[in-house]
């Protein structure tokens, strides 16, 4: 076990001695003592046998960074979990989504780890948990209890894995943060539990211009490439010309010995002539830092093709604090210039990749796939048969001339800067743009017309947002279309919707996507309604009449299991009482599943009602006398 203590039980005094010292070290932490030490702690599943990941800290996730790994039970439920370290609970956390049932271990070296996804908690934090629940007849729970309550040594068993909350499969999540609660990459602790002697896998680059004149290929826009292994790294054969301000893109994944995960890198540096032009390494990232993986990864991209691109360079907005060295674009001229890619892994595995650019010229211009046309940064970019096309803004007309032609199409790019057009005339046809207005970043600015108010804070855009919208009413209901599906932002911006039918007090706003609706919720003032969002989508407002289902699977004196849910709003609240004492329920949300908990060993006997509430106030009530007799 490297050198580890192995897992033991300690007498009650034991305990409470441990828990008076943790308290003092909590006040005067051990002089030289290092966080970052290696074997300071135990691989919190199965220590010292082989262990798979399914997830590392820092990787993508779509719109925030994996704050640990992830660390597989082999599809099972019940795997003994754990302590790290020598530590008491500072926190224990029972919540629908999320972390699900987790706890928080504060250790004398002033980190704290986490464990995740947890089917419970150990058996004396279980009876303290319960009778908290019970105490405040609630499930979901957030607990802090005293530092000389729940202390462990290192080894000790704390709970059993689980796949609670939002989970997608059973596995533990394991993070260790420093005493300023950022994550740390809890493979740099020198874990031998897993081994890694496979380098990271290079999937596409991406080029990408970034101002008017910049050119890859001779085309405006952003372009993928795949690449070839080589024994020597990855290479692309194709050759490439840049020009002007220009981006770099990478698609990525690493895997593990024995698992097909694909996993995040920590580390990436890329030089240009042999300097270093960009170098991000994750050591820590805070959790404040977290939603900036919106401008870190091309996220347009993600939104249309679920790609997930690594910018190596800074985007506005981006206040990541894990670069080393970062750009806001390379430049380049006719000159030559020679790429070099690194990609390092936590285990020091690389993989390069090499590709000199403007080695000579153009052979085989890229030729743009934009339908119409596309929104990129501060450019719209057409596409037309036409010589010239005409763009109205700013109530003027403005004959634009292509910048780029092939045989059968010409490009054209037109700055938003310069005016949000109104209507584009190409290819004998008017094409609306549905462009409402240009809204700033860095500062508060209010939006309004007849169907719609927006309200910004100054730190909730990235950057500059062309808004685009339009009212759609059909005959069953009004809709309100945002058109910036590929635009998200840091903090929550306020919607409001001004609807010219009337609605009941069962009616709320709902996210439609295509024949399917998500439950936004919305609070209504004199006829309009108002709610938050952190992206843009299209939405709806619908009534909900009809209350939850409930469906028995088993009822009997040892044991209740039901399963509940609603066709549109969505379940909010449950409540079950025996003889009109509250009754702990547990609830899996992943599988619409209530169930007794066995841990009570609990008979039940007399009149049992439970109540289902969905998010539009609708209730269904399911009474039954039980007998254990």
């Amino acid at each position: 076990m490297s050198g580890r203590r192995k897992a033991h039980q300690l007498v009650p005094w034991v305990r409470y001695t441990l828990g008076l010292l943790f308290i003092l070290c909590t006040i005067a932490p051990s002089v030289g003592q290092s966080f970052t030490t290696e074997d300071y702690y135990l691989f919190p599943i199965n220590p010292g046998g082989t262990n798979y990941l399914a997830g590392t800290m820092g990787e993508m996730r779509g719109t925030h960074f994996h704050g640990g790994i992830d660390i597989r039970t082999g599809g099972r439920i019940g795997l003994p979990v754990y302590a790290a370290a020598d530590g008491y609970i500072s926190r224990a956390r029972v919540q629908a989504g999320g972390f699900g049932h987790v706890l928080y271990m504060q250790h004398p070296n002033g980190t704290t780890s986490v464990y995740a996804h947890l089917d419970r908690f150990a058996p004396h934090l279980e009876e303290y948990l319960i009778s908290n629940q019970y105490r405040r007849e609630k499930y979901f729970i957030d607990l802090f209890p005293p530092s000389d309550r729940f202390t462990f040594r290192q080894g000790e068993i704390i709970a059993y894995s689980g796949n609670t909350g939002s989970s997608s499969g059973p596995h533990l999540h394991f993070e260790i943060r420093d005493p300023q609660a950022r994550v740390l990459d809890p493979l740099k602790f020198g874990f031998k539990e897993v081994t890694d002697n496979i380098r990271p896998t290079l999937q596409r680059v991406a080029f990408v211009s970034l101002d008017g004149d910049a050119r890859i290929n001779g085309a405006f826009g952003r372009y993928e490439f795949t690449v070839d292994n080589t024994d020597e790294g990855y290479r692309l054969t194709k050759p490439l010309v840049l020009e002007g301000r220009v981006g770099i893109e990478m698609q990525y994944l690493d895997r593990h010995n024995g698992s097909s995960a694909r996993n995040g890198i920590p580390e990436i540096i890329l030089t240009m002539d042999s300097d270093t032009v960009f170098h991000q390494k994750k050591t820590n990232i805070s959790y404040g830092e977290m939603r900036n993986i919106i401008v870190h990864m091309n996220y347009p991209t993600y939104a249309r093709k679920r790609r997930k691109f690594n910018k190596l360079y800074r985007d506005d907005g981006n206040q990541l604090s894990f670069y080393l060295t970062t750009n806001d674009g390379l430049y380049f001229d006719e000159a030559p210039r020679d790429l070099e890619l690194s990609l390092i892994d936590s285990y020091g595995n690389v993989a390069t990749f090499t590709k000199s650019v403007n080695q000579r010229k153009i052979q085989y211009p890229i030729t743009p796939e934009i339908a119409r046309f596309e929104l990129q940064g501060n450019y719209l970019h057409l596409q037309s048969s036409d010589s010239l096309i005409t763009v109205d803004a700013n109530a003027l007309e403005y004959k634009v001339a292509p910048y780029h032609e092939t045989a059968a199409k010409r490009y054209f790019l037109w700055d938003l800067r310069k005016g949000l057009p109104d209507t584009i005339f190409a290819d004998t046809r008017k094409m609306a743009t549905h462009f409402q207005t240009m809204v700033p970043s860095g500062q508060e600015f209010q939006f309004f017309n007849p169907d719609i108010n927006l309200s910004f804070g100054p730190r909730d855009l990235f950057d500059t947002l062309y808004l685009r919208f339009e009212k759609e009413e059909t005959l069953n209901e009004e809709i309100f279309r945002f058109r910036n599906r590929e635009s998200a932002f840091r903090q929550n911006v306020e919607v409001t919707l001004r609807p010219k039918r009337s609605y009941s007090d069962q009616s709320h706003v709902y996210v439609k996507s295509g024949r399917n609706y998500a439950f936004k919720g919305g609070k209504w003032d004199e006829g309009t309604v108002q709610f938050l969002t952190r992206d843009l989508g299209t939405y709806t407002i619908k009534e909900d009449t009809t209350p939850p289902q409930i469906r028995v699977i088993r009822l009997d004196a040892s044991k209740l299991i039901f399963r509940i849910g609603d066709d549109l709003s969505g379940v909010a609240s449950y409540k079950a009482t025996l003889n009109g004492d509250w009754l702990l329920l547990k609830y899996d949300a992943k599988r619409s599943r209530l169930e007794s908990a066995d841990e009570l060993n609990k008979s039940f006997d007399g009149e049992f009602i439970l109540e289902v509430t969905d998010n539009a106030g609708n209730t269904r009530i399911y009474q039954k006398t039980i007998s254990n007799s």
